[in-house]
């Protein structure tokens, strides 16, 4: 698969990004993962009780040792997927598992850690930022087994504009301290996301909107879905 400009710039920018983002996730730096999202995810991950997950984008590996600290010996087994490899050495150099792929590697070829039923969840926090989700949600599909879940938490529609029409935006990180190299993505609004999940082959079984403790306003969608 040849990748669109844009999710080739995606890629890119994380390689350029990476020690920064590590530093940023590293030090608690970002406030709506701080005080809503990554709750958000662990709970969630919690609630289906998994023996193994697969970490999609997994970047770093935070949410891996998260869930080692938040689960303790019911922590699944855990895999992680990414497309950096700078990220993926700080991950394995800080005790966790994974390898380096990028997604349309995962779309074009079975991937040899991926073997088909091997997982009974599989995660995306907010790792789902190019145009071609319905295909690698597709070519993930094999590898749960048939009574697996996927859980994708991704940026809440109303946070960017209630009246936002899908497409690609960048990112230039203007909140962030440092020189961050800027970032396209795509947003998709709500029913949008619901479309993505239903054409991969899923069954939405809720879609929930962690909030902010102190404005209420939504943060994430975080959608739970049945293959």
């Amino acid at each position: 698969m040849k990748p669109h400009e844009n999710a080739l710039k995606l890629l890119n920018s994380w390689d350029a990004n990476a020690q920064q983002w590590f530093e940023a996730v590293r030090d608690s730096a970002i406030e709506s993962r701080r005080l809503v999202t990554n709750q958000a995810i662990l709970d969630a991950i919690t609630a289906q009780s998994p023996k193994r997950l697969l970490d999609v984008g997994c970047g770093e590996g935070w949410l891996m040792r998260a869930l080692c600290e938040h689960m303790g010996e019911k922590a699944p087994e855990m895999l992680g997927v990414d497309g950096s490899q700078w990220l993926i050495d700080r991950l394995n150099a800080l005790g966790g598992r994974g390898v380096c792929v990028t997604y349309e590697s995962l779309i074009e070829t079975p991937h040899p850690s991926l073997q088909q039923g091997d997982f009974d969840l599989v995660v995306a926090n907010f790792s789902l930022l190019a145009d071609h989700c319905v295909e690698l949600l597709q070519a993930l599909r094999p590898c749960l087994t048939p009574e697996g879940k996927l859980l994708v938490q991704t940026v809440h529609p109303h946070s960017v504009s209630p009246s936002a029409r899908e497409g690609w935006r960048e990112e230039h990180f203007e909140s962030f301290s440092g020189n961050w190299q800027a970032m396209p993505w795509y947003f998709r609004d709500r029913e949008g996301w619901l479309e993505v999940m239903t054409a991969s082959g899923f069954t939405v079984e809720s879609v929930k909107e962690p909030r902010h403790p102190h404005t209420d306003q939504p943060i994430s969608l975080l959608m739970t879905a049945a293959c």
